[in-house]
């Protein structure tokens, strides 16, 4: 569930940032964003799992979300994500 909400965050917005559509669904932005905030909410941020092959956390899966949100993407929804994990 972490990957692919995080996954779509970043399809979205670079989606958005290139062109290739008018502007991301806010929709699917913030479904994805509410799944990360939930899991924020019930599992620790600096826990390890696995994600596609390598090792990584909740907390630097959201990084990566944030980042691509921020970039005029949607910046109150990468604030919901740094509020959640911070």
């Amino acid at each position: 569930m972490i990957a692919a909400s995080v996954s779509d965050v970043v399809y979205q917005c670079q989606s958005a940032a290139a062109g290739f559509v008018a502007g991301p669904d806010k929709a699917a932005l913030t479904r994805d964003v509410d799944r990360l905030v939930d899991l924020a909410g019930r599992v620790e941020a600096d826990a390890r799992f696995r994600v596609a092959g390598r090792a990584s956390t909740l907390r630097e899966q959201v990084a990566v979300a944030v980042r691509s949100l921020r970039a005029e993407c949607s910046p109150q929804q990468a604030q919901r994500l740094d509020d959640a994990v911070s």
